[in-house]
């Protein structure tokens, strides 16, 4: 199922050995006769990733990926100044926000199926950064939220008329999170 391939993604029981999909993990804890479920191993779950918004920008046509030698369907990483000159080229057009990132994008989706769920990352003290900070309150995830010195980390994604995305990152202030950031009583509720 779809959980099921996220909890793959994000659970990692021992990361120097591997990692256990949730649906194996809760057949090994019924086996040992655990009182764990499946339900109560993913009640609570936190993650750890690059704190993104994506700017949604719908394009007429493709002459802006050509004008900026873009591949269709790409996902480019990208200076601050390139992703701007792109942002004020596609200016005009309708760009709604959306908390973004894969690991901001499964948590949301943890969060619909009711786990309680947290989120750690870095932003820049901008706009973007207080944007992605109410997001992931008004989505019920509690953030665990570090400001960094670079702007904060947006994706602009070019959807083209066919629906293809093309994807322009630029990762920012989400990169200056370090181990300093993280300390044990973040986990204490996961």
């Amino acid at each position: 199922t779809v959980m099921q391939g996220y909890f793959t993604m994000m659970m990692a029981v021992d990361t120097s050995k591997s990692e256990i999909p949730f649906a194996e993990l809760a057949k090994k804890l019924e086996a040992k006769g655990e009182e764990e479920t499946y339900e109560k191993v993913l009640s609570a779950l936190s993650a750890i990733g690059n704190a993104l918004t994506d700017f949604l920008v719908n394009l007429k046509d493709d002459n802006v990926l050509a004008e900026f030698g873009l591949g269709r369907g790409s996902m480019t990483l990208v200076e601050s100044e390139q992703q701007r000159l792109i942002q004020d080229r596609t200016a005009s057009l309708p760009h709604p926000l959306s908390l973004g990132g894969s690991a901001g994008n499964t948590i949301r989706a943890m969060a619909q199926l009711g786990a309680s769920v947290g989120l750690i990352g870095k932003v820049g003290v901008d706009s973007t950064g207080r944007f992605y900070e109410r997001a992931l309150e008004n989505l019920g995830i509690e953030p665990f939220v570090f400001h960094g010195v670079n702007r904060s980390g947006r994706c602009l994604s070019l959807i083209s008329p066919d629906g293809e995305r093309t994807m322009v990152t630029y990762l920012g202030a989400a990169l200056e999170l370090s181990k300093e950031d993280i300390t044990p009583n973040i986990f204490a509720d996961y």
